[in-house]
């Protein structure tokens, strides 16, 4: 879920985001747009604020990020027996 459809959802504007995050309406207006996505600590406290609507929300998805799928058992010692990988 993105963080358009999450303030959309809950009818939050962005200068309530804003406000509780700490940030300027604009910068809500251009993460909601994905004209930039959070960091660091405004990631953070943008993620602490949208868990109390969407619990399941997670980082990843307010920044944008694509997870990684996990690597298979295979791969695991495969990587654990390369000495280039550690």
């Amino acid at each position: 879920m993105t963080l358009a459809q999450i303030l959309h959802k809950h009818g939050i504007s962005d200068t309530a985001c804003a406000q509780a995050v700490g940030v300027t309406k604009m910068t809500v207006g251009n993460w909601r747009r994905d004209r930039a996505k959070p960091t660091g600590v405004n990631l953070l406290r943008l993620a602490t604020f949208i868990v109390a609507y969407e619990p399941a929300v997670t980082m990843e998805e307010l920044a944008g990020v694509k997870p990684k799928p996990l690597p298979t058992e295979a791969e695991v010692f495969r990587n654990m027996a390369d000495p280039e990988v550690r």
